[in-house]
């Protein structure tokens, strides 16, 4: 379940809660195919595959799980230096 491999990390928005994906290992082999939903609203469709990696599938499932959050977390603005309110990247 994928809310069991997404712990939600304190600086970022969890991917647990919005992230909707399926996983797949063969050996060797490990992929998420699914789609989030930014903190922007935006819906990402994604897909990772990693392959031709020795030993167990945890390191790539982390690897994923981590893109998973920062994509869930993905805003298309960035915060001012000035006042810290989001304004948008032009």
């Amino acid at each position: 379940m994928m809310k069991n491999r997404l712990i939600a990390e304190r600086d970022i928005i969890s991917a647990a809660k919005v992230l909707c994906a399926k996983t797949g290992t063969l050996s060797g082999v490990s992929a998420l195919v699914g789609y989030t939903t930014t903190a922007d609203g935006e819906i990402f469709a994604l897909g990772i595959f990693i392959s031709h990696y020795v030993g167990p599938a945890t390191p790539a499932r982390d690897m994923q799980d981590k893109i998973g959050n920062y994509l869930t977390g993905f805003s298309r603005h960035r915060v001012s230096n000035v006042n810290g309110k989001l304004s948008p990247d032009e």
